[in-house]
């Protein structure tokens, strides 16, 4: 018996059924292929764009970080200008003491944590004012401050120089950067303001703080390529343009577009198939330096991201062999998952480049989101912020704030009220911090309540700023109410803004009556009003100080005489205003315009009863009845008469050089033949006191070789025995006195063993400087001043109680040499 063989399903149809079912068959394996196809396109589309929005996250990063450092280097740069342009020059015009320098130091470490010193340099080699941070650090950068203020001296002395930022200094222990501000009278360089600052600092503050994937790398590079910051290397200092680091942070084909280029993004796939890299980055310039800002992630970790992308795919795929139905519907799902998961991801960038806490919560109360930086700011784990451990939150955030009881109610408040926006409530809190919280309901398209959001700002800094700025402006208002001058401000069409009470003292008017008005009521006439403005707006323009001497009116019509000191706020804009500092000097002038005429009478009505004395030993020769040795004495007599005429005539000379009208003669003078002269005329002197007087000459030159000078002999003579009597009179009794010529440098230097007193040492050249001087009259130095000024020479002092006293003349060793100097 034959056993039949069952007859399968497809061959008992009918041949339409078969061929129906066969392209049905065929069109759900096409559907299936044309789904599976569409599924990967939207998978390798999503990938790609996960890709470039984790790219643009990256470079939305670095600009945030580099924004944040160039707007901490403007801020640092306006508050050492202000202090370059306005309180250096008030301490050193002596309307303020040096104290207010030093007292600033503090205020501004506080606003700028990296500050390590605050230095104000009249010459390169030391600083006059100096405010130094207690740390090893600050000291390093002390050194490393004076020898920028060496380098760049040249450099700030141009007109127009305004802020230079030095080389970074970069070590295995320390990181440095400084701003040199010039402090300029006019277009002459009076010093240098330096600020050295920890890159340490600002690199904890703006720099590690940036979040990245696993093996992401953050780096700081300044112009040279140096590297002054990596989280993942041991590299500090060394350039990226080592070929070392082919392989490092930055691609070696990428590393001089990063140098070159302002900012941008990119991706590098190698060839050899290892991960490649999505570089970001940003450059902030801080005055003439830049800083290259820069993120670098591996694409793998960036992939790594997007895997339960792929595992969705997987189960899609997986739904779309149960059915055909559903895998249309998992198809549309799987669109709108995509969408969702894009605006979650735009949505957490934003969050977690944000300044502020935010927190998200849904109508039932129920936190949905929330960033890093309102975990940080409340100190909660991610999670206390689960449903089950909302009290655990709640409880952290009670100890942190004074009145938990009424913080949970206007909480619960806001909460029960949708429509309720909160616009700034100030949170203070028990560790000196302070909150600010701003919220506001959500509502969908159709208008259904969704939940609520929550912004917390730290505005600490904030409030502490404006609190300093408050306390600054009531020193400011003290100090300007206070003042012992006058101090009027102006503003455009030279209309007065302000005036302290000193002002208004001197001109006998109230602030009101002068607030607003022009300042054409305080001036004598409209002519002097017209001529004013024409004698100072061209220096005012170019931004230099005004000093000047102007006869003024009172409101009661009085002429007095006025001291102005004017500078503009801002030389771009005059209408910005100028502010000038008056003082009434009205007794002054009068008693040096009585001081000059006694002193020219006095000359005048000397010379008269001298020409009488000079004239009487001519007499006395002509009766021929004198013995030999009163011959000598009448000789001496005419002598010492034509002397005394010689002191007054010079006297005279020194009178003209004291105004600038006098006009010097010059001829080739013998230096040496000149000082052995005045060594023989003290003799005396230093015989009397034990003295030895010892001329040296440096150069290799002959003792006795002529040094040739251009000037007056009688000039010279005069500047040069004042000196040399002085260290005669000084020395301790059986020491030396030595004269050194040096024909290398046009120098001739006079050091004696005795000290300058202390008292008089800062105003040694000063007129009427004396001290414990037995007839001393305080012109002898002051006189040898003048006149190395009216030879286009200079003089100066080098005193301790250790090395003596020095006093240096450097002269002009021909007719049109040009001015030395001395120190």
């Amino acid at each position: 018996m034959v056993q039949k063989l069952p007859i399968s399903p497809l061959k008992r149809a009918t041949r339409k059924k078969r061929v129906t079912m066969a392209f049905y068959g065929i069109g759900i394996v096409c559907v299936l292929a044309a789904f599976t196809t569409l599924a990967y396109t939207v998978d390798h589309h999503a990938a790609s764009e996960y890709e470039a929005i984790f790219n643009h996250q990256q470079a939305t990063t670095t600009q945030l970080a580099r924004r944040a450092m160039e707007e901490r280097f403007r801020s640092l740069c306006a508050s050492v200008r202000h202090i370059a342009q306005h309180t250096i020059p008030a301490v050193l015009s002596g309307s303020q003491p040096e104290e207010t320098f030093i007292a600033m130091f503090e205020p501004l470490r506080a606003s700028f944590p990296e500050l390590l010193l605050l230095g104000y340099y009249p010459t390169p080699e030391a600083a006059r004012f100096l405010s130094v941070a207690a740390s090893q650090r600050a000291i390093a950068a002390e050194r490393e401050t004076l020898r920028w203020v060496e380098e760049s001296w040249n450099e700030l002395a141009r007109p127009d120089a305004t802020i230079l930022v030095p080389d970074f200094h970069i070590t295995a222990t320390n990181r440095f950067a400084a701003l040199l501000v010039p402090v300029q009278d006019g277009n002459t360089l009076c010093g240098v303001l330096a600020a050295a600052a920890n890159i340490d600092t600002v690199i904890h503050s703006y720099i590690s703080p940036l979040r990245l994937q696993k093996h992401g790398e953050v780096f700081l590079v300044d112009s040279h390529g140096r590297f002054l910051f990596n989280n993942q290397r041991p590299i500090l200092g060394r350039s990226l343009l080592d070929p070392e680091f082919a392989n490092g942070p930055i691609p070696a084909k990428l590393q001089t577009t990063v140098l070159d280029s302002v900012a941008g993004n990119a991706v590098e796939l190698p060839d050899d198939g290892s991960p490649g890299r999505l570089l970001a980055w940003e450059t902030a310039f801080l005055g003439n330096r830049r800083l290259i800002i820069g993120l670098s992630a591996l694409t793998s970790d960036v992939s790594s991201g997007f895997s339960y992308l792929r595992l969705q795919r997987t189960a899609f795929i997986a739904l779309l062999g149960l059915a055909f139905v559903s895998a249309g519907v998992a198809f549309l799902r799987r669109l709108e998952a995509q969408r969702v998961g894009y605006q979650n991801l735009v949505l957490r960038a934003q969050q977690d480049t944000s300044p502020d806490g935010i927190l998200v919560q849904n109508q039932h109360m129920i936190p949905t989101s929330f960033n890093h930086q309102f975990l940080d700011m409340w100190g909660v784990e991610p999670e206390d912020m689960r449903i089950e451990h909302m009290e655990r939150a709640f409880a952290k955030a009670d100890r942190l704030v004074f009145d938990p009881g009424a913080i949970r109610e206007h909480f619960m408040w806001l909460c029960e009220h949708p429509d309720e926006e909160e616009t700034g409530t100030e949170i203070p809190l028990r560790d000196g911090r302070i909150i600010e919280r701003r919220s506001r309901g959500l509502r969908d398209a159709s208008g259904r309540y969704r939940g609520r959001i929550f912004w917390f700002r730290d505005i600490t800094e904030r409030k502490r700023q404006e609190q300093r700025i408050h306390e600054a402006l009531a020193d400011f208002e003290a100090i300007f109410d206070n003042s012992m001058v006058g101090v009027l401000l102006t503003r455009s069409d030279r209309l007065m803004a302000m005036t302290n009470d000193r002002f208004c003292e001197m001109f006998g008017y109230t602030e009101d009556e002068l607030k607003g008005q022009s300042s054409r009521m305080i001036h004598v006439s409209d002519e002097s009003y017209s001529r004013f403005a024409q004698m100072f707006i061209d220096k005012l323009t170019r931004g230099e100080t005004v000093h000047a001497e102007y006869d003024m009116r009172r409101k009661d019509g009085t002429i007095f005489r006025a001291e102005f000191t004017g500078k503009t706020l801002d030389t771009s804009n005059l209408s910005r205003g100028v502010i000038w500092i008056v003082d009434d000097v009205t007794e002054r002038h009068k008693l040096e315009q009585l001081r000059e005429d006694v002193e020219q009478i006095m000359r005048h009505d000397l010379k008269n009863p001298l020409h009488n004395l000079i004239y009487v030993p001519q007499l006395l020769r002509e009766d021929g009845n004198l013995t030999p040795p009163q011959l000598r004495l009448v000789d001496e007599l005419e002598k010492s008469g034509y002397r005394m005429l010689d002191m007054i005539n010079r006297s005279m000379d020194i009178y003209k050089m004291e105004r600038g009208t006098y006009q010097l003669k010059r001829e080739p003078v013998d230096a040496t033949r000149l000082i052995a002269r005045i060594v023989a005329d003290l003799t005396p002197v230093s015989t009397a006191r034990q003295l030895n007087v010892v001329t040296h000459r440096l150069g290799g030159m002959p003792q006795d070789a002529p040094y040739t000078v251009f000037g007056e002999e009688l000039l010279l003579y005069s500047m040069l025995l004042n000196l040399l009597k002085n260290a005669v009179e000084a020395a301790p009794e059986g020491s030396n006195v030595e004269i050194y010529i040096d024909d290398s440098n046009g120098s001739i230097a006079i050091h004696n063993a005795g000290a300058v007193p202390e008292d008089i040492r800062d105003r040694f050249f000063e007129k009427l400087a004396t001290s414990g001087k037995s007839g001393g009259t305080g012109l002898g130095t002051y006189s040898a001043l003048l006149i190395a000024r009216a030879h286009n020479g200079c003089i100066g002092l080098d005193t301790s109680d250790e090395r003596g006293t020095t006093v240096t003349v450097r002269l002009p060793l021909w007719a049109d040499a040009p001015a030395p100097v001395c120190t």
